[in-house]
């Protein structure tokens, strides 16, 4: 077994832009997060398992819609999912800890989010991009690259245009499969 997810290089995601039919490629990485509302509750995902942070930007591939407030804009904003907000009685302008891979931080609840209607949300918080960057172990590296692609194009012949660009060491998922990419 391997301990540690298996990341993948960033420089992918250039080759990944020029394939016809992407109109987007959106970097994920995860950094694990512990959550402390101000009321002092350890906020944990469903099952008490572990709190993933994620930089905002991936909610697209989710997607993650904002239920209310807005994105995180700056390094000290944080949106929560809305089950780990109700969760710790947390609302928009509540300050939560979390301790991540560089120590333990303030943030701002600037907004909370849903993930798409039937799924149960996993414990998710969306930090901004640039700070989710700052606590990634390698940043060369990241978790998945999610495509978005054109309106007209079809996912299955786009996924076999990439494996013929970036060759078979890449997985590539589409529809429903998406989900076993954390896997």
């Amino acid at each position: 077994r391997v301990p540690e997810q298996v990341r993948i290089p960033m420089t992918l995601a250039e080759p990944l832009a020029a394939v016809d039919g992407v109109r987007a490629v959106i970097p994920d990485r995860s950094v694990p997060a512990t959550v402390v509302s101000t009321r002092e509750r350890v906020l944990a995902a469903p099952g008490g398992g572990t709190v993933v942070g994620h930089g905002w930007r991936s909610a697209a591939i989710t997607p993650y819609k904002i239920t209310s407030g807005r994105p995180p804009s700056s390094t000290s904003e944080v949106v929560l999912d809305i089950a780990l907000a109700a969760q710790g009685d947390v609302d928009i302008g509540d300050d939560v800890r979390i301790t991540s891979t560089d120590g333990t931080w303030t943030y701002v609840v600037v907004g909370l989010a849903r993930p798409p209607r039937g799924s149960t949300p996993p414990g998710t918080v969306f930090l901004s991009d640039e700070r989710v960057a700052s606590l990634s172990v390698d940043l060369g590296r990241v978790d998945a690259l999610g495509l978005l692609l054109d309106e007209t194009a079809d996912a299955e012949e786009v996924a076999e245009k990439i494996e013929r660009a970036v060759g078979q060491d890449i997985a590539v998922f589409t529809g429903l499969d998406r989900g076993e990419v954390g896997s």
